[in-house]
């Protein structure tokens, strides 16, 4: 049976990877197969992408939905909209294009 690792770096940069800066993962990269074409799916969040990528099927089939699992059988909670009612801010600390909408503040954060 034949055997593969499939090693995958969640949020890394295709740009941020060159022979000074990360010589092992270049290394890694001419001894195997690079998926250089490979689009995430929306959201693309972890616990979404990675399923949908050994799947290959979307979240919606899947049931991850951002990092959270999505029961079908239940109503999800309306997180926004519950806390408008009592008076709560709404905010996030990730990207501008993901979660613009109906967020009273934003904030840029990354990972490193």
């Amino acid at each position: 049976m034949p055997r593969f690792l499939l090693v995958s770096f969640d949020g890394l940069r295709p740009d941020l990877i060159d022979r000074k800066l990360t010589p092992n993962i270049c290394r890694l990269q001419n001894a195997g197969v690079t998926l250089a074409q490979h689009r995430t799916i929306y959201p693309s969040e972890t616990r979404s992408a990675f399923p949908s990528l050994v799947t290959g099927t979307t979240a919606s089939r899947h049931g991850m939905v951002g990092n959270k699992y999505v029961d079908r059988a239940t109503t999800p909670p309306r997180y926004i909209d519950t806390s408008n009612a009592i008076r709560f801010g709404t905010g996030t600390a990730r990207d501008r294009a993901t979660f613009e909408r109906g967020l009273d503040a934003i904030t840029q954060a990354y990972n490193c």
